[in-house]
């Protein structure tokens, strides 16, 4: 009877041990994403990071309007430099210390910012 108490004590301590492992190796990421109104490529990118914030809830998408926006535009000029950007475009999306300039389909440059998300989140 006491090995059985025992090893059900055991068996829960390990379950809660790996759910709070689990729990902990979870961070936050933070996701920043430079657009411009009426840009198609950014529409598409903007319906992905939609579902994107809705499947990592931990996943912070902080987001700057700069074909309209003067303060964001200046903010662009000045994060893309810092990145060593020569090219400025939208979208660009920054992760980590990653970037992604462009959007093409959420199979492609999608699947990648997601990739470099789950990197973040799930080390």
């Amino acid at each position: 009877m006491l090995k059985k108490i025992f090893l059900l004590y055991l068996i829960g301590f390990i379950l809660f041990s790996s759910l709070a492992f689990s729990v902990l190796a979870q961070e936050k990421a933070e996701l920043i994403y430079f657009w411009g109104d009426g840009c198609p490529h950014c529409a598409k990118e903007s319906k992905f990071l939609e579902q994107m914030a809705e499947k990592y809830p931990e996943l912070t998408i902080t987001k700057y309007e700069v074909w309209h926006n003067a303060a964001n535009q200046k903010l662009f000029t000045e994060t893309a430099k810092g990145l060593g950007i020569t090219q400025l475009g939208v979208p660009l999306t920054i992760i980590g210390d990653k970037y992604f300039i462009g959007y093409t389909d959420d199979q492609t440059t999608g699947k990648a910012i997601e990739e470099q998300v789950k990197s973040i989140l799930i080390p």
